[in-house]
């Protein structure tokens, strides 16, 4: 019997994920560079592309094979499923051409300042011409008019936007020709600083194809640039750091001078502000964003999960740029391995010792002195998995343990276990060579650790079994801080052929791992067993262990279920959900409902490769949504139109394409403190008549519903929908629409970028200013801006002698006196708003050439004075202060409401 490989793959916008290049592309890398001044090693690596099609952005490189234990890749932008460090590489234009070469700087952590090597892959998007079309773009402004919103055109200069990379530049036509895969379902134009439009593509090979992007104005464009903190290192911020010093660069590397440094903010997983540390930073003359008071950091950086830079520079370009810093354990993880009892004189020298964060995902990695003495570098505070792995003379000794290094300094002693020492810890019964299945449960209720284990028999010639768990947790108030694990361990040689650590303390907004149930699913796994069987029969040890916390909470329980079985059928054996650059701010995990009888329009697309027998043919693939104790349908059908099958692999829609029904009694009977389902059966059949059916439920989604009907709007509606709403949202806006002004942007279909940086959860909306200038058009927040740079710059007219000069000032004086004072009381009325998190506003604003100071809009709107001129202007309004009004770079044409159920 023959099983496929397979993977499951959960693609957005194009349903495709980055493609290994690595043989399309020639990799060079200088030898690594220590640096002087700290331990960290540079190495500059040049791909060059030696195919003969173009490499389109995302590019990103995999660090692997590091020769040195103790070092780690500095500055990655995630780990694989290898927990390999990811890089990610900025193309020019978005695009590596045939012949072509590009260069980036890879830093290593290298605390022990050893000489080391590594290996690299890259992965990347080709674009060859037999699956690729070439799409002329033409831009125009938005006209006004939401029937025919095809404007003028928008003449040159504008981004064309391809999977989040600008590809290419309009010329003076407002035309620009990009080559992208028949699949592409959007793209995108941008123009600083808010031009911003999306059009919805339907492709045809072997035919011209175009499309037209209407450009608004209501969009917050930001310069490209990378953020990096000098003591950020694996994306581990040190705790009461002596100094922190950052750097924006450009995507060719060179550095960029904020001359504005609007904020540096302390965020947590849920991208809400901790601390606001602007007064504590300034710009040097090179550049450098330096803290002047690193004291200031000490003991107020607790839960900081990234660092948040704003401002301009010279040119009045605006930046907002985010890096992942979790704050550092308070010291590191100092411990030693024991030998196992089998082998009291094990050499405990050299040995590998990986230390994993279970919180950020950070890894650490070291060696033990020759009493197996051994010390992890600073990891991010929280659970670390620490495993060790040994051979010798044949035989695999292994250890896994969780630990709190905040907790202890020094840890216990992890001591090493051999096939002795996991034969010990069986059951007394033996393992039965005529079962094909072991079933064990660990459930922990009492504080402390819960481990279980089994054997299995495994008959000669096997080539696999199929491994498979749920782990469920059932709690009252906030779960505790446990964690539980699955081990698969060779009976005869010891080595570990799988490993699973997890917490069940997570959040379910911050762990994918969890439904509304509280249950994982069940997760199945092909294990290759062909090596420990190719000669003899051969056993399996499956050990599985919950851990809870001392302060468990009364009525809190853990377990964990897992089997190995030799029948194998058919399984969807993993799941990932690769990043989509279009869609910002959420994880991937929103997913947009539509109403009763309609469909989505941009879809996201599940790819599932199964393992089934050689002679079994897929019949049919069901996906559901489940929300509450509803199911609802997505589709049901053969393979054919909807559903592609290539081999065994699975390509099917996520998103509806069959009108759905009842979605509106889904979206009554939500819990927003729930979460949403996807369900995936696949069922196929054998040669014999046997029908064989496989199952794989993705937790941790959640849904965005329509904005509630009537609501006041303005401005271009945008394709596929701009009033896509979280259900707290959508409760909130039933209760409190009365009391916005006309609304603009809330989120895209699935958070899809429509130029707001931060609208991809569904709790965020655009609003029109309270106040509407004389002169202005009511559908442009931008206009309504234009006209108060305006009137302020008409102020110093009070002083003239000419009567009508002087009433021009004198009208402009009141004018912006009603602006202040209408946004203060605006501001106040939504701020006071049950739910209502941040209302952030003007801070300053282009154009304002004579007004003094970048943050012109917030002193104005604070205490009613302004400087043109050189001249003092005071609006006699007094002072005024609101906790939740934010002053935000690039939020001047419009307000933004945050609320506080996101």
């Amino acid at each position: 019997m023959f099983l496929a490989a397979c993977t499951l793959v959960l693609a957005c916008g194009v349903a495709r994920a980055a493609q290994d290049v690595t043989d399309s592309v020639a990799i060079t890398m200088t030898t690594p560079v220590l640096s002087a001044t700290a331990n960290v090693s540079d190495s500059v690596v040049t791909i060059t592309n030696t195919s003969s099609f173009p490499i389109a952005a995302p590019f990103t490189l995999t660090v692997k094979n590091l020769s040195t234990p103790g070092v780690a890749v500095a500055w990655h932008t995630g780990l694989d499923a290898a927990e390999n460090a990811l890089v990610a590489v900025p193309l020019p234009l978005g695009l590596l051409a045939p012949g072509a070469a590009v260069s980036v700087t890879v830093r290593f952590a290298n605390q022990r300042r050893q000489p080391f090597t590594y290996e690299l892959a890259a992965a990347g998007t080709p674009l060859p011409d037999e699956s690729t079309v070439a799409l002329t773009v033409t831009v125009r402004t938005y006209s006004g008019d939401p029937a025919q919103p095809l404007g003028a055109l928008a003449g040159s200069g504008v981004g064309i936007v391809v999977d989040g990379a600008v590809r290419a530049v309009t010329d003076a036509s407002s035309q620009a020709t990009v080559r992208v895969p028949v699949t592409q379902q959007w793209i995108a134009a941008r123009r600083a600083p808010t031009g911003v439009g999306l059009a919805h593509l339907v492709l045809t090979p072997d035919l011209p194809n175009a499309a037209d992007i209407v450009l608004t104005d209501d969009g917050e464009v930001f310069g490209d640039a990378t953020l990096r903190f000098d003591q950020v290192l694996h994306s581990t911020l040190q705790r009461n750091p002596a100094a922190l010093t950052g750097h924006l660069t450009k995507p060719d590397g060179s550095p960029i001078r904020l001359t504005d440094l609007a904020g540096v903010e302390f965020r947590d997983a849920f991208e809400s502000t901790l601390y606001d540390m602007t007064e504590w930073f300034t710009v040097d003359p090179d550049g450098t964003i330096r803290c002047v008071q690193p004291a200031a950091l000490n003991n107020t950086t607790a839960g900081t999960q990234a660092i948040l830079v704003t401002g301009l520079d010279a040119a009045g370009t605006p930046y907002r740029v985010r890096m992942t810093a979790h704050l550092a354990s308070g010291m590191p993880l100092v411990s030693s391995l024991a030998r196992p009892p089998s082998e009291p004189g094990m050499d405990l020298g050299g040995i590998t010792v990986v230390g994993r964060s279970l919180l950020a995902g950070a890894v650490q990695s070291t060696v033990t002195d020759a009493n197996g003495n051994f010390t992890l570098p600073l990891l991010p505070s929280g659970l670390v998995r620490v495993t060790a792995t040994v051979e010798r003379a044949g035989r695999h000794y292994s250890v896994l343990a969780l630990v709190d290094p905040d907790s202890s300094r020094t840890a216990e002693p992890l001591q090493l276990r051999g096939t002795a020492e996991l034969h010990a810890a069986l059951p007394a019964t033996p393992a039965d060579p005529a079962d094909r299945r072991v079933d064990v449960e660990a459930e922990s209720v009492d504080a402390g650790t819960t481990v279980r284990t089994a054997a299995l028999a495994v008959p000669r010639g096997t080539a696999a079994v199929t491994l498979a768990y749920e782990a469920t947790r059932l709690y009252g108030g906030q779960p505790p801080n446990d964690t539980y694990f699955v081990r698969v361990y060779d009976g005869h040689s010891g080595k570990v052929l799988f490993t699973e650590a997890r917490r069940n303390g997570q959040p379910r907004a911050v762990d994918t791992q969890w439904g509304r149930d509280n249950r994982t699913g069940t997760i199945e796994h092909e294990l290759d067993v062909a090596a420990a069987t190719a000669d003899a029969d051969g056993e399996l040890i499956l050990e599985v262990g919950e851990t809870t916390a001392s302060y468990n909470m009364s009525g809190y329980a853990a377990s964990l279920a897992a089997s190995l079985r030799l029948d194998r059928g058919m399984i969807i054996d993993g799941l990932v959900l690769p990043q989509d650059p279009q869609i910002v701010d959420n994880d991937l995990r929103r997913y947009s409902m539509p109403d009763d009888g309609a469909t989505n329009v941009f879809h996201r697309m599940a790819q599932l490769d199964i393992r089934k027998p050689a002679d079994a043919v897929v019949t049919n693939v069901q996906v559901d949504t489940e929300l509450r104790d509803d199911t609802l349908t997505v589709l049901s059908e053969a393979p054919g139109q909807d559903v592609e099958l290539a081999g065994d692999t699975i390509r099917t829609p996520l998103t509806f394409k069959p009108a759905p029904a009842m979605v509106s009694a889904q979206r009554a009977a939500f819990d927003s403190s729930l979460v949403m389902h996807y369900r995936f059966v696949v069922t196929a059949q054998a040669a014999d008549g046997t029908v064989l059916t496989a199952e794989r439920r993705a937790p941790g989604k959640w849904p965005l519903w329509h904005a509630p009907a009537g609501l006041a709007r303005y401005g271009m509606r945008e394709p596929g929908g701009d009033d896509w709403v979280s259900d707290y949202a959508y409760r909130w806006l039933v209760r409190n629409a009365a009391q916005l002004p006309p609304v603009n942007d809330f989120s895209g279909e699935h958070g899809n970028n429509l130029g707001h940086a931060t609208h991809g959860r569904g709790g965020e909306f655009t609003l029109y200013h309270f106040y509407t200038f004389s002169g202005a058009n009511p559908d442009s927040g931008l206009s309504n801006y234009r006209r108060l740079v305006a009137r302020i710059k008409e102020l110093p007219l009070q002083a003239s002698t000419d009567p009508a000069t002087k009433a021009t000032g004198q009208a402009a004086a009141a004018e912006v006196k009603a602006w202040v004072l209408a946004s203060r009381a605006g501001i106040d009325k939504v701020a006071a708003i049950a739910g209502v998190r941040e209302v952030n506003y003007i801070r300053g604003g282009p154009d304002a050439a004579g007004i003094s100071g970048g943050d012109w809009g917030r002193r104005l709107l604070m205490t009613g004075r302004v400087t043109v001129n050189g001249s003092n202007f005071d609006l006699a309004v007094g002072n005024w202060d609101n906790q939740r009004y934010w002053p935000r770079v690039g939020q001047y044409h419009h307000l933004q409401v945050r609320l506080s159920g996101e």
